[in-house]
Parts: C-alpha cells; structure tokens; sequence
C-alpha cells in the first residue's frame, strides 16, 4: 500500500458497466485482524483508495465516466455487535468513490456486509453485493 501498511490480498479490475455507462475500477482489499473497529474500516478504505489511485491504468478523471469501487474487508476472529452492525448499514457516500465495507467472522463463517439498495449510486450495489458474494462469502 501507498503508505507502509499491508494487505493480506488485494485484487483489482477495471470494467466497463452498461448500466451507467461508465468505467469501474474495482478494488478488493483483505485484512485479517484478530479483532478490528470501525476505525480499522475506515483507515482500510483510506488505503485502499490511494492503493487504487496508483493501480488504475485508466486515464481519465474521477466523476467523467468513471469512478472507484473500493471494498475493504477485514476478516476477524469474532465479529462484534458493533462491527456487524457497521458493516451492514448504508455505506458513506463519497464523489464517484463507493466504499463497500465487508466483515467476515471467521468464528460462524458468516459475512456481513450492506444487503439493501441506497438512492445514491442505485445501479451499482447490485454490482458490489455480486462481487462479494463470489469472492469472499462464497468461501
């Protein structure tokens, strides 16, 4: 990462969506943690964020027919009530960035993360519950 700090997987891609006409930059970022707290969260997205900033192989502006997907996940040993909660409700809203926090409790091997639709970037959720579902809930 941009600044020192580590991920234990990061994965990225860049597609074209019809659904907005636009380009997405997806990007993926894996932490375990015996425990986190939402500021872990935030601090991930942040990172992950600058991460894709210096990945993205695209050469146009934020907000001009394209945009960041970020989806920060910290795997933990045992989900709190507060982080369950975090994770399962409406992402921060951000200029052409989505963040999409993902917790998975290693402990039931469920994984929470935001299951319902938000006004803004409507199109889109659809898009980042698919993604998470085949890559982290899955396993």
């Amino acid at each position: 990462m941009p600044n020192g700090a580590t991920a234990d997987l990061a994965a990225s891609r860049t597609t074209f969506s019809w659904k907005g006409l636009v380009i997405n930059s997806q990007h993926l970022l894996l932490r375990h943690a015996p425990a986190a707290t939402v500021a872990d969260f935030h601090a991930l997205f942040e990172e992950g964020f600058l991460y894709a900033k210096r990945v993205n192989r695209v050469p146009l502006c934020r907000g001009l027919q394209f945009g960041y997907m970020i989806i920060p996940c910290i795997a933990v040993d045992a989900a709190t009530p507060e982080l369950i909660a975090f994770a399962s409700s409406r992402p921060r809203k951000h200029w052409c960035i989505f963040e999409f926090p993902v917790l998975h409790d290693l402990s039931t091997g469920q994984t929470h993360y935001y299951h319902e639709t938000a006004m803004w970037g409507a199109f889109f959720f659809s898009d980042l519950r698919s993604l998470t579902q085949s890559t982290i809930a899955a396993t």
